[in-house]
């Protein structure tokens, strides 16, 4: 993890929270940087429990945006 928000609240009342993670390449020494928003009842569990610089697993719905 290397940035997180803090919780917003979206029009229709729903918590988010997102993030950069920034995902190492194995064959080349760079890595690619993704935003990821966590939704409602996580959001909040994500301020209170995620650092920055902690490793974290994410598991979800994949949605890329460009």
């Amino acid at each position: 993890v290397t940035w997180k928000s803090d919780l917003q609240q979206t029009p229709n009342g729903r918590n988010v929270v997102n993030m950069i993670i920034s995902v190492p390449d194995k064959k080349k020494e760079t890595s690619t940087s993704y935003k990821l928003s966590v939704w409602d009842k996580q959001a909040g569990y994500v301020l209170e429990y995620i650092r920055i610089k902690q490793m974290i697993t994410a598991q979800g719905q994949l949605s890329i945006e460009h």
